[in-house]
């Protein structure tokens, strides 16, 4: 193409331009002959070329590319309309794995999904009912049981039932759910089905295998680890796969606490040593030696009555006095005079952190006997009177007043003995008596 240099005036009227023109050779060329425009081309072969990059606001061309000059800017191809964008039967390549409805998708990831669409891939999701399992003949499945897990359960669920060998659910309850070490919980078993036989997995480590009773029975005789979990296996064993068998599990279902405690104590006449006493003189100091089982580690409280009105004696430590695992109690019961009498001892344990807590409050009473110094007094019916053989001496009756002051003496079995003495006085003498004084020891003995 002939190219003309601009000379003179560069247009002419109305902008017109009658030849060809080139600025600084191939920066623009202006091919007035085929109405071309070429910028870094001298020879335009389209109404545009251009040779390099194009760029054009936020959009530039380069070489095969369009791009966007503003990092992560959005590219929209645009119809505007109903229009197809029309890739000519190529391929989009490098597509990212779609996220939003409407992205599109490589080969590669629609090929992964479909097959994840094989039955054992695809989950059976919410029913429309919202439970897939109440009621139903096969309790165990899930929403992410895949359809071909399902086909298989309601195969084997069909093939027990034909052989009546199928069992749909269980369920247990159990006599007590708490007690202390030591306790026997009998468990009563329903079943849908024709189960036959059941496995107890107990929670305290120890099960039970393959029994037919529907009632069975387990003594926890420990508290460590409460509380336990039960389990409850029932199946046919002449059945197989599912619909042969079932389970039920009750969390925490049995707390098991330490034994019951039980109270008891003994009363001594010695700090130490010694055996135990249920009576002794007023005003003598006796000690109380608490016996009670199963305390433990147990934080306690020990309440001691003694019965007497004096103030209570609190033991919240088992290691002092009065504990389980201290020494001896001491205690002086309030005296008092001429008169025996009888106490009514109690302990109570009021708290026990590791017993089961209807067995406390608990508490055992023992009743003491407590003897006093008496005075006794005696009174004889007759003083005086003839001692004739004709009448077989004079009788004097001795009256012991004492014991009408201190109660029975089969109460308290005690001995108490009296010692008198009687004088014979002469009467007129016989030409053959001889004047004579006779003592004379009467006494009152009561043994009980």
């Amino acid at each position: 193409m002939a190219q003309g240099r601009i000379s003179g005036r560069l247009l002419r009227d109305d902008l017109a331009r009658d030849t060809n023109l080139t600025f600084n050779t191939n920066t623009l060329v202006v091919d007035y002959t085929n109405g071309r425009v070429g910028i870094g081309n001298v020879s335009p072969t389209d109404l545009l070329t251009v040779a390099g990059n194009v760029t054009a606001a936020n959009i530039q061309i380069s070489n095969n590319q369009i791009l966007s000059v503003n990092a992560d800017a959005h590219i929209v191809l645009n119809p505007n309309g109903t229009g197809n964008i029309d890739v000519s039967s190529t391929y989009i390549n490098n597509l990212a794995d779609p996220t939003q409805a409407q992205d599109a998708a490589t080969k590669a990831y629609v090929d992964s999904q479909l097959s994840a669409s094989l039955g054992n891939a695809i989950q059976l999701g919410t029913s429309t009912d919202g439970n897939l399992v109440s009621p139903a003949a096969y309790q165990s499945w899930t929403t992410a049981t895949t359809v071909t897990d399902a086909i298989d359960d309601l195969n084997e669920v069909m093939l027990n039932v034909y052989n009546d060998t199928y069992v749909g659910s269980v369920d247990f309850t159990a006599d007590t759910t708490s007690g202390g070490a030591g306790t026997a919980v009998t468990l009563t078993i329903t079943h849908v089905g024709n189960a036959n036989r059941y496995d107890i997995t107990w929670g305290d480590g120890d099960t039970t295998i393959g029994t037919t009773d529907t009632t069975p029975t387990h003594t926890y005789s420990t508290n460590v680890g409460s509380p336990f979990d039960v389990t409850v296996r029932a199946y046919n064993n002449g059945g197989s796969g599912s619909g042969s068998e079932a389970s039920k599990t009750r969390e925490n279902y049995i707390t098991i606490y330490t034994a019951d405690p039980v109270v008891s104590f003994a009363i001594y006449a010695a700090s130490s040593g010694g055996s135990p006493i249920e009576y002794w003189d007023d005003g003598d100091t006796v000690y109380l030696e608490n016996t009670t089982t199963n305390i433990g580690a147990a934080t306690i409280q020990f309440t001691i009555d003694w019965g007497d009105g004096s103030s209570d004696d609190v033991i919240t430590d088992d290691t002092a006095d009065g504990g389980t695992a201290g020494g001896r109690l001491a205690h002086t019961f309030t005296t008092s005079t001429e008169q025996e009498q009888q106490r009514t001892v109690t302990v109570t344990l009021d708290s026990h952190s590791t017993a089961l807590p209807a067995s406390i409050p608990t508490s055992d009473s023992d009743q003491v006997e407590i003897y006093d110094t008496h005075t006794p007094t005696v009174s004889l019916d007759d003083n005086s009177g003839i001692n004739e053989e004709g009448t077989s001496g004079h009788v004097v009756t001795l009256t012991n007043n004492t014991e009408n002051t201190i109660g029975s003496y089969a109460t308290y079995g005690i001995q108490y003995q009296y010692n008198g003495e009687m004088e014979q006085r002469p009467q007129p003498l016989m030409l053959d008596q001889v004047p004579q004084v006779i003592p004379v020891e009467p006494y009152n003995t009561h043994l009980l």
